[in-house]
């Protein structure tokens, strides 16, 4: 395994944008950790305001490679009325199991019955609800939900189980390959510690601090994955 530190991949480089972005938006000012979810998507909005700057009118690059597409049917129950419509997504939120890989394919079609109010009926009333994936994005982002607040105590809560993370993802129309994954170590996503494994081409590396760290692999069974990329690189 090779090992380097930050000097050697233009240290001085990361905190100057570091500087540039605190100046544009105050969540980077913040010396506490921040969620990195909650930091990728700042990110994504600081850059696409850049590129409208320059070139108004431009399809954002969020919803370009981040942007999914879910069809969307709502029957209410008592008059049997139906509306269609197309939701936008930008990840996928799944808990944690040991078999990853079928709760994300899970995620993708769901059924469920809500009350709310029917305009043809003019009343509230019970309605089905179903999805499927009408389109899926470049960039699959998963986001495994193992934190929660208890409802007795009010005090976080965190999912230890152990996931399996399968270097492809074979959906209905489309693959995925994992590109990243982010663990966590912590009792909440504000506090803890973050470590990155990033694909590079065919390699992998460990971005932990200061530190980045060839690997020969990812470990395939995890406690402290938190969040999952899958990159699709069909056109």
């Amino acid at each position: 395994m090779h090992l380097c530190t930050l000097d050697q991949i233009c240290y001085n480089d990361i905190y100057k944008f570091i500087e540039i972005i605190s100046n544009i938006d105050t969540f980077f000012q913040n010396r506490i950790q921040q969620d990195a979810h909650e930091c990728f998507l700042k990110l994504l909005d600081i850059f696409d305001t850049g590129i409208n700057a320059v070139h108004p009118g431009v399809i954002k690059f969020q919803d370009s490679y981040f942007q999914g597409k879910f069809k969307v049917v709502k029957r209410c129950k008592n008059c049997n009325n139906k509306l269609l419509y197309l939701a936008p997504f930008y990840d996928i939120k799944v808990k944690p199991t040991i078999d990853i890989n079928d709760s994300i394919k899970k995620a993708f079609k769901t059924q469920t019955t809500f009350t709310c109010f029917c305009e043809h009926c003019y009343t509230q009333q019970q309605h089905d609800n179903s999805s499927n994936v009408y389109e899926y994005p470049r960039v699959l982002i998963v986001l495994l939900e193992r934190y929660t607040v208890s409802s007795v105590h009010s005090r976080p809560r965190r999912n230890c189980q152990r996931v399996t993370m399968l270097h492809s993802l074979k959906l209905p129309d489309t693959n995925y390959e994992l590109c990243g994954v982010i663990n966590h170590l912590g009792t909440t996503v504000n506090c803890g510690h973050y470590i990155s494994f990033v694909k590079r081409g065919v390699t992998w590396y460990k971005c932990d601090d200061a530190t980045v760290q060839k690997i020969d692999d990812i470990p395939i069974l995890s406690d402290d994955a938190y969040i999952l990329v899958y990159y699709n690189n069909i056109t």
